[in-house]
């Protein structure tokens, strides 16, 4: 990938960002079975709330990082970009 886009610490210690119009999040499952778990949404409208548009899991934060910025710049060559609904 050409950018790495800059994460931040949310309040409950998951790490976030937002590229074009999607909010990635990944938290890492420390507790659970040492990996870390991804999202990749949708961000909201005031007429839709954010859509989960994918998720996994990687053995670490930063495959997990990486993996959520891959599957948002695919969703993005795809062209799942929000379109206007017709009225």
């Amino acid at each position: 990938m050409a950018c790495q886009a800059l994460w931040r610490t949310e309040p409950v210690g998951a790490l976030s960002t937002e590229k074009r119009e999607f909010r990635l999040v990944v938290q890492g499952l420390e507790k659970i079975s040492g990996g870390a778990r991804f999202l990749v949404l949708r961000r909201s409208t005031p007429e839709s709330p954010d859509t989960l548009i994918g998720s996994g899991t990687k053995e670490d934060l930063r495959s997990a990082m990486a993996a959520a910025e891959q599957m948002a710049e695919r969703c993005a060559d795809l062209n799942l970009l929000r379109t206007r609904q017709p009225s």
